[in-house]
């Protein structure tokens, strides 16, 4: 069933410039742009069709063009989680089927340009390239920053992981310098009780061997004297 979501002919200025949905939309489906058409009156004079669900696209698309009014205006209208948009102008009337995700501005400005190259010798041409163009979000600029946003908001995230990987390997290398500081320590104080100990044999041999020379020279002046 197709419902109309919005319909004026001077109301295209209160569409929204971004459309906010709970998906980002630099990420909009491979194809937003599904369908196309281009038609003078009732009769289609060339569309193009993309994406596995656009069967029932061109069908839709004869249905809303005979329910038109012959009258410039604007139009949006629901199908599923599909938006058909649409512009009259004149006896023409030029259609698309986009992604529900897709910002209205894109669409409308997709619309305009295959108004202003309407009538073509290829208006099929026209459109195939039109669609290229305009589900490339890097064509539009505003997508294009947010994608750069987003590349940007990523890039920090994951040097803010590295960060706090880092931060658990500093902690890790302070806690291994703490225990070598405190095994330096340990090794200090055993090597002054070491040289102390050390020390204290020396002069206690020192002091034995000076007894000894004092005690053998006193026997041989006693030995001399008698």
């Amino acid at each position: 069933s197709i419902k109309f979501f919005h319909l004026s002919a001077g109301s295209r200025q209160k569409t929204p410039l971004i459309q906010h949905h709970p998906k980002n939309p630099i990420y909009l489906s491979h194809m937003p742009i599904q369908y196309a058409a281009i038609a003078e009156n009732t009769e289609i004079l060339a569309e193009v069709s993309h994406g596995k669900d656009a069967d029932d696209f061109p069908q839709i698309a004869r249905h809303v063009v005979r329910k038109l009014e012959q009258r410039n205006q604007i139009r949006s209208l629901t199908h599923g989680n599909m938006m058909v948009h649409v512009k009259v102008s004149g006896s023409y009337v030029f259609l698309c089927v986009a992604d529900g995700t897709m910002p209205m501005r894109i669409c409308f400005a997709f619309l305009d340009n295959i108004k202003s190259k309407t009538p073509s010798r290829s208006m099929k041409k026209t459109l195939r390239q039109a669609v290229t163009h305009f589900n490339d979000p890097k064509s539009d600029a505003i997508l294009r920053v947010m994608g750069e946003t987003e590349e940007v908001k990523q890039l920090m995230l994951k040097n803010i992981d590295r960060l706090l990987e880092r931060g658990e390997r500093l902690d890790s290398l302070l806690s291994k310098t703490d225990d070598l500081a405190r095994l330096s320590d340990d090794y200090r104080k055993k090597a002054k009780a070491v040289k102390k100990t050390f020390c204290l044999n020396y002069f206690k041999k020192i002091a034995c061997l000076t007894a000894t020379g004092v005690a053998t020279v006193g026997t041989v002046l006693l030995i001399v004297l008698l």
